[in-house]
């Protein structure tokens, strides 16, 4: 998400709950719901959470990442661990 400076935008709704989502700041700086700040290369992880960012005097960049924690998982992939 691209934010344009002095701008608010809430994240979306997501479509199952009990997922994990991480919120990172590619560029710029934000406050995120009240008075979180996180800056360029800062992350913050949101649970269950409705959350509100806000830019300030300088657009902001961020990516969100979702994900299931109780969902199964494979090992069996080259990035792994596996040793073989």
């Amino acid at each position: 998400m691209k934010l344009l400076k002095d701008s608010k935008a809430v994240l979306p709704e997501l479509p199952q709950s009990n997922l994990t989502a991480l919120l990172y700041v590619f560029n710029g700086q934000v406050k995120v719901t009240g008075d979180i700040s996180l800056a360029k290369r800062e992350t913050l992880i949101i649970k269950n959470e409705h959350i509100t960012i806000e830019s300030g005097e300088e657009e902001a960049e961020l990516v969100l990442f979702v994900t299931d924690e109780n969902a199964e998982i494979y090992k069996g992939g080259m990035y792994s661990g596996n040793k073989s």
